[in-house]
């Protein structure tokens, strides 16, 4: 995670901080490229970094919910990088 990824989650922990109604979803994507195993290990290393720094900024385990989801031709668009972790934000 790039130093200005680090920061922009960093501003979302204290945001998260402030609204203890919210939780956070993270999902960690991969490409299509390799075996299902292995890229399962890619996405949960993706969103496990995500989740340390919010953790270590704050947010509470209670507030953060995980999962992976492994590209294909059915949920990437042409020209989107799938190798990311998208965060959703939910209301309690």
């Amino acid at each position: 995670i790039n130093q200005f990824d680090k920061k922009r989650l960093e501003d979302l922990a204290a945001n998260v901080i402030q609204h203890k109604n919210w939780k956070l979803e993270l999902t960690g994507m991969t490409d299509a490229r390799g075996s299902v195993s292995a890229n399962r290990k890619v996405a949960t290393t993706r969103y496990s970094a995500v989740r340390n720094i919010l953790l270590n900024n704050g947010v509470k385990d209670s507030q953060i919910i995980v999962g992976s989801k492994l590209a294909d031709s059915n949920n990437v668009k042409i020209g989107e990088n799938p190798r990311r972790v998208e965060i959703r934000i939910l209301e309690n």
